[in-house]
């Protein structure tokens, strides 16, 4: 979410947890579809899973998200930049079967994806090219999906494991893909 710290500061964490939980709601509601999983990593974090979903695919699902928050129309009344309603920054990282990448590595690339949009004046989504995601990594990260699609509780500390270091940002979105190159 952009500027939540502004939001709790104005409107109060009461008020802030009601907006992450409408954000959540938002979410939920724009991606009813099977492949698309919506989850809250904690604080202002949320990923959209969306395994075999090629690049170009994860662009237009981090822009539904986007403007499905937007025209939320919250109010937001810590904003300074002359937006007066909720709206979400957005990185994209995709990835594609390969050696030597980390789940802390999709992380930074997301992370990187998510400031370039908050930089470049926020309400945005930013894309990376795909990395490649080695197969040791690939069947917990699908597991992860599989289990929070399901709606089952996921076991303490799978989540916070996979996005440990990552504070503030809003939504990382990532491309779980099972082989086909982009």
């Amino acid at each position: 979410m952009d500027h939540f710290k502004r939001f709790n500061d104005t409107a109060g964490h009461v008020a802030g947890d009601a907006c992450l939980k409408g954000i959540a709601a938002c979410l939920a509601g724009t991606f009813p579809e099977k492949g698309v999983t919506v989850a809250r990593l904690g604080g202002e974090e949320f990923a959209l899973l969306a395994p075999d979903a090629p690049p170009e695919t994860m662009l237009a699902i981090g822009e539904r998200a986007r403007a499905a928050v937007e025209a939320m129309a919250w109010a937001h009344p810590g904003r300074s930049d002359g937006a007066s309603v909720v709206t979400i920054s957005v990185g994209v990282a995709s990835v594609v079967p390969g050696p030597g990448l980390q789940a802390a590595d999709l992380l930074r690339v997301a992370d990187a994806a998510l400031y370039e949009s908050k930089n470049s004046g926020r309400n945005a989504v930013t894309g990376r090219p795909a990395l490649p995601l080695p197969d040791r990594i690939r069947p917990p990260l699908r597991a992860v999906s599989d289990l929070i699609a399901s709606g089952q509780e996921l076991p303490f500390g799978m989540i916070p494991d996979f996005h440990r270091g990552y504070r503030n940002s809003s939504i990382v979105l990532q491309n779980i893909a099972t082989g086909a190159q982009p």
